[in-house]
């Protein structure tokens, strides 16, 4: 195991222990943007063996001056097709933009491990041209999950159905 593997478990236990103790006022503080993505990448290959991927874009005419978004993008392997997972925005800060992003995955595993998710859960099926698949989103409703699945894509795969999933 390297400094860096080392340094994202410590992260990983300092969340689970500031779960138990909801008065901490420290902060996560990462060393740098790359670790940061690694750390967000193991948290979404360890939940469902996807991999993360990150676009930083300039967001200043939407926002104001000087404001950025940060995609998070999930690929799947079993189908090879990407979709987003969530957006955040910021100033010129990828560092900042990266912890938030962070605290947001983090905070969504646990709340849908805990089932206190408070976004609606989609079970979106689709065809790939050769054959029907299932895909999972979380989102505000289900416009939102529909621009999550249609991320970046010139021609969208047909959906064919989209269930919103009870919550438990």
């Amino acid at each position: 195991m390297n400094k860096i593997e080392k340094n994202i478990k410590i992260i990983i236990y300092y969340n689970k222990m500031n779960d138990m103790n909801m008065h901490s006022n420290e902060q996560l503080a990462f060393d740098n943007v790359y670790v940061a993505e690694l750390a967000i990448r193991k948290l979404i290959q360890n939940d469902n063996n996807c991999s993360a991927h990150f676009e930083y874009e300039y967001d200043g005419h939407a926002r104001g001056d000087m404001f950025y978004r940060l995609d998070l993008i999930t690929l799947n392997p079993n189908h090879n097709t990407y979709f987003l997972l969530h957006s955040v925005y910021g100033e010129d800060d990828k560092l900042a933009l990266m912890t938030q992003m962070y605290n947001y995955v983090y905070k969504l595993k646990n709340s849908m491990k805990k089932k206190e998710n408070t976004n609606l859960n989609y079970t979106v099926e689709w065809y790939d041209g050769k054959k029907s698949i299932k895909s999972y989103f979380s989102g505000k409703s289900i416009e939102d999950v529909i621009r999550k699945f249609n991320y970046g894509k010139t021609v969208t795969p047909p959906i064919f159905k989209i269930t919103l999933n009870p919550k438990s």
